[in-house]
């Protein structure tokens, strides 16, 4: 399956998701408002991937970088470790 194929998959499910949370009155947490957003950006930054001629850009590779960076600090962490 091309990458491109995937991509439009991902960001379909993703306007799915939200649409579905919607209607039912359900909010989002923190990280899956920030999880969204870094599909959706991805998916923005690379959406010829998968296409003839689909080298990647250093001005792509670039705007990746900002995005996990907007990711990194979107999230919220928590303590794998802690105990209950």
């Amino acid at each position: 399956m091309r990458i491109v194929s995937i991509s439009r998959m991902l960001t379909r499910l993703c306007r799915r998701l939200k649409t579905t949370l919607n209607l039912v009155n359900m909010s989002y947490t923190t990280n899956e408002l920030a999880l969204l957003d870094l599909i959706s950006n991805v998916n923005k930054i690379f959406y010829y991937v998968g296409e003839d001629g689909d080298l990647i850009d250093r001005f792509d590779v670039k705007q990746l970088d900002k995005a996990v960076a907007s990711f990194k600090n979107s999230i919220q962490l928590g303590d794998h470790n802690a105990q209950d």
